[in-house]
């Protein structure tokens, strides 16, 4: 917070943050993850941006974190990820991007399934800083690093479509699984949990399905998305979903 005010007041000379905005700074906090360089940068923007401005475009403009003249240097949060690019493989480079198509952290088998990535790559993300490892062995990228990641799976031919693909179709075909076993066990219940968890990549697999007109994918997974929403007493994830659904027809 003194860090952020410092800077700020470089551009606004008494600048301040009142008790109650400190929730929204706590967030912006979260989502730069406490980087220092980030924080430094985000204040660069207090004179024509309030922090609830900040807040929102924090959450998918990784250029908010550049210097606001527009140059890209390492002083700029996407001239630190050029380099950081630039000196991994091809095979990191791609795998990184692909997955980049996740919302929600993810597992191994889900790496493996949706991006062909096995555990050595994954631990060497992790050591570049560019993944991190929770408390419950899931691997979870950073908003900024999955926005610059995914502008470069975008750029592939055809890579964007076919990774959001076999991403809508593992996450789908992870539901009716967890449906079809139908089984009380502690394994079970753990497995809900992590779907429960995943909400985001189910709600972005099931949106995929529809734009792309995959019909067959969403038949075969409307069924059980509704039974799995109800059992867990998901009725507001149920009516965002399936809202979805809606206005698809209504633009149609």
């Amino acid at each position: 917070l003194r860090l952020f005010k410092y800077e700020a007041r470089l551009k606004v000379a008494d600048y301040d943050i009142e008790d109650s905005q400190l929730a929204t700074f706590r967030e912006i906090c979260e989502l730069v993850q406490g980087s220092p360089l980030a924080l430094r940068l985000t204040a660069q923007w207090v004179g024509v941006l309030t922090l609830e401005e900040i807040r929102e475009r924090l959450q998918f403009d990784i250029d908010m974190l550049s210097q606001p003249n527009g140059r890209l240097d390492r002083k700029s949060l996407r001239g630190v990820f050029e380099g950081t690019w630039r000196l991994l493989t091809p095979a990191l480079q791609t795998a990184l991007a692909d997955l980049s198509v996740f919302a929600a952290p993810f597992d191994a088998e889900a790496a493996r399934g949706v991006a062909g990535v096995d555990l050595s790559v994954l631990g060497s993300l992790v050591n570049k800083g560019l993944l991190a490892r929770n408390k419950d062995g899931r691997f979870a990228m950073h908003v900024s690093v999955r926005t610059y990641a995914y502008e470069k799976l975008a750029r592939r031919d055809k890579a964007l479509e076919a990774a959001r693909n076999r991403h809508a179709r593992y996450c789908l075909d992870a539901v009716r699984a967890s449906v079809e076993r139908n089984d009380p066990s502690t394994a079970t219940a753990a497995r809900a949990q992590r779907l429960r968890s995943s909400f985001a990549d189910i709600r972005a697999a099931w949106a995929f399905a529809l734009e792309a007109n995959e019909t067959a994918t969403a038949e075969r997974s409307i069924e059980a998305l509704c039974y799995f929403l109800y059992t867990q007493s998901m009725l507001r994830e149920a009516v965002d979903l399936f809202s979805i659904a809606a206005r698809g027809e209504q633009m149609g």
